[in-house]
């Protein structure tokens, strides 16, 4: 199964968990792919959705720096043990 259909299939009942107080919400899922390699999926429907122009480039490229740098820490911890290895934490 696709990495996205899984996240959709996962919290796509979300709203039956809902406290008390936030029942009658309503709750639309939208998901935002980001991949190692600098790719950011369309975002054109979630910004629509809240009334909002697109997202501006340094939003996207903040998105993009932090899994770049989130999937190396994860790769440094997994290579040397821990995450202080990595030359952009120092």
């Amino acid at each position: 199964m696709p990495s996205k259909t899984y996240k959709l299939n996962k919290y796509k009942i979300l709203s039956h968990h809902l406290n008390n107080e936030y029942e009658y919400y309503n709750i639309r899922l939208f998901t935002l792919e980001v991949s190692t390699l600098g790719f950011v999926s369309d975002t054109d429907e979630f910004t629509a959705a809240l009334g909002l122009s697109k997202l501006p480039n340094n939003v996207i490229q903040t998105i993009i720096w932090q899994a770049l740098f989130n999937s190396f820490t994860i790769y440094c911890d997994r290579n040397n043990g821990t995450g202080a290895n990595n030359p952009l934490i120092r």
